[in-house]
């Protein structure tokens, strides 16, 4: 398997069909957070997006961890 292949586990097969984050099997870098306590006390809540630079264009991390995999895909 080259540097650029990875293993098609489920993880990284829902990661390549559902994160907006995967680009050709890695990462554009995007995190969203939403204040949740606020949410509740507000009904709504302002939406940050900032980009994480040390993710950008380097290979997907689903199977080592990912917060924006775990928090915003698997948690629906």
């Amino acid at each position: 398997m080259s540097k650029n292949q990875m293993k098609k586990t489920k993880k990284t097969i829902i990661a390549q069909n559902e994160c907006a984050n995967w680009d050709c099997g890695n990462c554009i870098g995007c995190t969203l957070e939403i204040d949740k306590k606020y949410l509740k006390r507000n009904s709504w809540a302002p939406v940050f997006q900032t980009i994480i630079s040390k993710k950008v264009n380097k290979p997907c991390t689903v199977e080592k961890g990912c917060n924006y995999f775990e928090n915003l895909i698997t948690e629906r």
